[in-house]
């Protein structure tokens, strides 16, 4: 199955280019030493793979823990939402990407 959806490197990627404008201490995976990464074929899959990551401390490399594991995200597959950065930016969504309601 090819992944196009957001996977660990483009997430990231994506925090990375976010440390441009936030001090490091607000990146949200900074102080974090357990991650789940999700990725679909695309935006209306229904499912997908979860797949775990955990390091020994922050700062250091991110290290899968076990085998991906196939998921079901829902019957209308995957879309943004309010989280952790808002949806309202085009440098995190374009228009055409589905949007929670």
């Amino acid at each position: 199955m090819e992944l196009k959806s957001l996977s660990l490197f483009g997430l990231l990627a994506f925090a990375a280019s976010f440390a441009v404008s936030q001090p490091p201490k607000q990146l949200p995976l900074n102080p974090s030493t357990q991650m789940v990464v999700v990725t679909t074929p695309d935006w209306d899959a229904v499912s997908g793979q979860l797949q775990r990551y955990e390091r020994a401390r922050p700062g250091k490399h991110w290290k899968p823990i076990g085998n991906p594991v196939v998921i079901v995200v829902g019957k209308t597959g995957l879309a943004w939402g309010s989280g952790l950065f808002s949806t309202d930016s085009p440098a995190i969504r374009t228009q055409e990407d589905p949007v929670k309601k």
